[in-house]
């Protein structure tokens, strides 16, 4: 193994003499795994590093392990930060299936442009990938601690990179929520502001069809979409957009409480005799906003929720119709 190696090397693992001849090397590998497994007991969880950069024994790694780190060492540095990103990324199909793929830390401290922190929070987040942190939290400000808020928990849903087979880092990434809500990701791995011009059919979306759009990171509408998506991205930064087919009666577009934008937090919505309804989960003493859109035309009307105790918040809104 060399260490970052992408491609094969002979690393003459059949010159090693083993204990058992009638055993592979990956047969040993796998006795030696099930063997910690079985000393640590069915509770332990198990993070492993780095099978996808020693190819032997990656696939020998499945069933055996609860997450893998799947790429080098990150840092904040430009080129190490979009390291996990890359790795996470050709790996996204192992995510939440073999392992929970390990991307390397997510970071937020104030070395790191907020554009940046909010693209590393959001892409470990869209993508659904292990979230883990490494910072000196009693140091951060508050703002930057609100951005690690906004990352937990993971929605456990299947996220994909939609443009996956055009580019070597996708910047459309999309999760799918039970009930016809959709959250995009839009990334920009570049150093220069790029133009995002994609069909909607290529996102699972209807051609023909308008969809209502909320920006999280700008916490605004943007216009609605019909077709295509366009958006401008500056250099090294990233959007989430909540996305809903305009309807003919109110509906929440979006919350505040996660990126993913009521994904994890919002449940029973319903529209009936004139009454807005759902369950919002909450949590104690972070105050939450419903993002209502009325109808297709009008403004976002925004209700607050408050509660000194983590719980779930049936809510009625008697709107005119």
């Amino acid at each position: 193994m060399e260490y970052v190696n992408d491609a094969y090397k002979d690393d003459q693992i059949g010159n090693a003499v083993l204990h058992d001849p009638d055993k592979t090397n990956t047969e040993m590998y796998r006795d030696g795994l099930k063997l910690v497994r079985d000393a640590a007991g069915p509770d332990a969880f198990f993070l492993s590093c780095n099978t996808p950069q020693n190819m032997r024994v990656y696939g020998g790694s499945f069933g055996l392990l609860d997450a893998m780190r799947i790429g080098p060492d990150n840092g904040t540095g430009w080129t190490a930060l979009i390291r996990g990103p890359r790795y996470g990324t050709r790996n996204y199909f192992l995510n939440g299936r073999v392992w929970y793929n390990d991307p390397d830390p997510l970071y937020v401290r104030t070395a790191l442009p907020l554009n940046r922190a909010r693209l590393i929070s959001s892409w470990v987040t869209i993508s659904g990938q292990l979230s883990v942190s490494s910072e000196a939290f009693a140091a951060l400000p508050a703002e930057r601690v609100d951005l690690l808020k906004r990352t937990m928990p993971s929605h456990g849903l299947p996220a994909r990179p939609v443009d996956l087979f055009e580019r070597d880092m996708p910047r459309i990434w999309t999760v799918n929520g039970s009930d016809s809500r959709l959250v995009v990701g839009l990334f920009n791995w570049e150093q220069e502001d790029r133009e995002i011009d994609y069909p909607l059919e290529r996102l699972g979306l209807k051609s023909g069809v308008e969809y209502a759009a909320f920006a999280y990171w700008t916490n605004k509408l943007i216009e609605p979409l019909r077709d295509r998506l366009r958006f401008h991205l500056p250099a090294s930064s990233s959007a989430v957009i909540a996305l809903r087919a305009v309807s003919n009666h109110p509906q929440v577009i979006g919350t505040s409480r996660h990126i993913m934008q009521g994904l994890i937090d919002l449940t029973n919505e319903q529209w009936r005799d004139g009454e807005l309804s759902g369950v919002s989960k909450v949590v104690a003493g972070d105050p939450y906003e419903l993002r209502i859109l009325p109808s297709a035309t009008e403004p976002v009307l925004r209700v607050k929720l408050d509660s000194s105790v983590t719980r779930e918040i049936p809510w009625k809104i008697k709107l005119p119709h």
